[in-house]
């Protein structure tokens, strides 16, 4: 079951309804969720833990009893020399496991939830990895290999049933995960909240430029039809009739002065 199945509550119509909560009431009512569930997670957790260091110490013992243990050169030697050197490796293997797997001392649910599903991975992991050396091993030393196997078993189990506790449970170990969700949800919201009031903004300020641009637009054209542009239209077309006629003037007088140049030079040679 994952956290968010947590929202899901049951009414009276239907068993499978989803609960509608707003933003602001989701931390609320994770956190009394999580309360109703952390009363299973504080008195199982401990007394697994508990378990599991016991098996680790008699485990220990088990090892130091195999170390002891010797095993004897009659009969095939090339296979006691390997027997020999998987006891070793035996222990080594198993010794390091039962190190990396001791209950940690926080009581932070990541960390313990974090260290069940790592530890029951590794258990699993590292005895599959080290099957050819224990099965040497339990070719001549059976009786306290089978015992040693017995505690492995026990601490896959213990591990195993933790690790079912913490899915059932989950909303104790994710409780964090989602009040930082939720955080960022309306962090977000408050930025979408300011965006829409930026946006709204604006657009009262488009509207407001395109209310005048419509205004200006309609007193162009009231003015452009006004007797005022039809009289400035015909001192338009005045002035340019009054332009044609000093061109045609001014080519006239021109040509007048170009006939007269040649008799006025004539006159100004005489009177030299």
């Amino acid at each position: 079951m994952g956290f968010l199945d947590f929202l899901r509550a049951p009414r009276r119509e239907s068993s499978s309804a989803i609960t509608e909560l707003r933003i602001s009431e989701v931390a609320p009512f994770v956190e009394r969720k999580a309360s109703e569930h952390k009363e299973v997670i504080e008195k199982e957790v401990p007394a697994k833990f508990s378990e599991i260091k016991y098996i680790i110490r008699e485990t220990r013992g088990l090892l130091r009893d195999l170390d002891r243990t010797e095993i004897e050169e009659e009969g095939n030697k090339k296979f006691r020399k390997a027997a020999r050197t998987a006891k070793r490796d035996s222990i080594k293997t198993i010794n390091s496991v039962l190190h990396k797997i001791e209950p940690p001392f926080s009581s932070e649910p990541e960390t313990i939830k974090q260290y069940c599903f790592d530890s029951l991975s590794l258990l699993r992991k590292k005895i599959r990895s080290g099957a050819r050396s224990i099965a040497y091993t339990s070719a001549l030393l059976k009786d306290i290999m089978r015992e040693i196997g017995s505690k492995i078993e026990a601490l896959e189990q213990v591990f195993s049933d933790l690790v079912e506790t913490i899915k059932r449970n989950s909303i104790v170990f994710e409780k964090k995960k989602l009040f930082s969700l939720v955080s960022g949800v309306e962090e977000e919201m408050r930025e979408i909240s300011k965006s829409e009031a930026e946006l709204s903004q604006l657009n009262k300020t488009i509207k407001a430029i395109s209310k005048r641009k419509r205004q200006a637009e309609a007193s162009l054209e009231a003015l452009l039809n006004s007797p005022s542009a039809a009289e400035l239209k015909s001192l338009d077309a005045r002035r340019k009739n009054i332009l044609i006629e000093k061109l045609n003037l001014r080519n006239q007088l021109i040509n007048t002065v170009a006939g007269t140049s040649r008799p006025l030079r004539k006159l100004s040679n005489m009177v030299s």
